[in-house]
């Protein structure tokens, strides 16, 4: 196997106990160094038993990031069911069983809620590292109903490259100025660290238009801007939904 191009901002790969052929492929897929102990600064991916983990080495008491399908906060919004935000403003009250392209999926919480919900579950991510992430999280799920696998592309090219609608609705939580909606704050850091800002944000979204029928929802800070101007609204607390209605 070839390496790839180094992963910015991934100081290498951690291999704990037996798991070092994993960390080690993992780390020549990433283009990074394989280490057996963590460095005193820069994030790292922590291959163990349990799961892969990414972890901030200059603060080792922080709480790793890993994709966990049956968090705590999942199972809150699941049970809120289809009076929820993200149900409301995707439109399943209306039309259960929707097909969903979350085209930024992140640590895959929204696409782990939406399947529980019943949606049907495309997903797209473009760093490498939150990918072999939300690998390892649906490995550790198991079998996911409705879940149609990953994408690994940037969203806006690939949704370009399509000549029909991908799905009913294509999601959208673009990180923005450094604050990706309803994060913590070490997330968030960690995250603008890897990926950066999504300046691309808009032209995403007129590509999401192009390629969703009935409906692009975009989610963003309460208090934050809009990428365009909304055709509806879904207000909570900790995010907002913005909805784009598209054409038959």
């Amino acid at each position: 196997m070839t390496a790839s191009a180094p992963t910015p901002g991934l100081a290498g790969v951690v291999a704990l106990s037996e798991h070092r052929e994993h960390a080690q492929a993992l780390a020549q897929r990433l283009g990074v160094s394989l280490l057996t102990s963590l460095p005193s600064i820069g994030l790292v991916l922590v291959a163990s038993t349990d799961r892969l983990e990414l972890r901030d080495a200059a603060r080792p008491a922080t709480r790793p990031i890993w994709v966990d399908l049956s968090s705590r906060d999942i199972a809150k919004r699941l049970r809120a069911g289809k009076r929820g935000q993200l149900a409301r403003a995707i439109g399943l009250a209306r039309r259960p069983g929707l097909s969903v392209f979350d085209a930024t999926c992140g640590l895959a919480r929204d696409s782990a809620v939406l399947l529980g919900l019943g949606c049907t579950v495309q997903a797209c991510e473009r760093h490498p590292v939150l990918q072999a992430l939300i690998e390892d999280g649906f490995a550790r799920a198991g079998a996911q109903l409705g879940w149609r696998g990953l994408v690994q592309a940037d969203a806006a090219t690939w949704l370009a490259q399509q000549a029909q609608a991908v799905a009913d609705v294509v999601y959208l939580d673009p990180m923005f100025g450094g604050d990706r909606s309803a994060l913590p704050k070490w997330e968030m850091q960690a995250l603008h660290e890897l990926a950066g800002n999504d300046e691309d944000a808009g032209a995403l979204l007129d590509n999401a238009r192009q390629r969703a029928r009935p409906r692009v929802v975009v989610k963003r800070h309460p208090r934050g801007p809009s990428l365009a101007p909304p055709d509806l609204q879904v207000l909570g607390k900790r995010a907002r939904f913005d909805v784009y209605l598209t054409p038959a």
